[in-house]
């Protein structure tokens, strides 16, 4: 993996806590999407970058 892969997993990974520590209710509410399927999707793409 590059560098640029790594830095873009952790930037990911720090706003998608960052939102559910501080706005759990809004962040949620922002998406239409089940929480099952965002994280479904979420480690897919993860899966995906480190396989790449």
């Amino acid at each position: 993996m590059t560098f640029l892969t790594l830095a873009s997993i952790l930037l990911f990974f720090v706003l998608i806590v960052n939102k559910l520590l501080l706005e759990p209710l809004e962040f949620l509410a922002s998406f239409h999407l089940p929480s099952w399927l965002m994280l479904t999707l979420g480690l897919s793409l993860l899966a995906w970058l480190i396989g790449e």
